[in-house]
């Protein structure tokens, strides 16, 4: 990659312009950790697990599961393609 196009760091910089204001804004709303990380106990705890488990079902499947089944086999595709079904029928 020689050369970036203009256009596409002037996106990049708005777009990191906007994420440290939206940063800051947020950041004077909260007065402690329990207030970033849990909204003061006004999230239920479904929620919060919910959360957690979206995201690392996100960051896995499109990032690591793609890169280990080209590498290696598909039974790590397969497993996390089935997951979710699996655990909602095991509930």
């Amino acid at each position: 990659m020689k050369n970036i196009p203009l256009i596409d760091v002037c996106i990049i910089v708005l777009y990191l312009i906007g994420m440290v204001w939206i940063g800051f804004y947020f950041s004077r709303k909260n007065k402690n950790a329990d207030q970033f990380t849990k909204a003061s106990g006004r999230i239920p705890g479904w929620a919060i697990g919910l959360s957690i488990y979206a995201t690392f079902l996100s960051s896995n499947t499109f990032l690591g599961v793609p890169g280990k089944a080209f590498g290696s086999n598909w039974n790590s595709f397969v497993y996390s393609a089935f997951r979710c079904h699996l655990q909602l029928f095991c509930c």
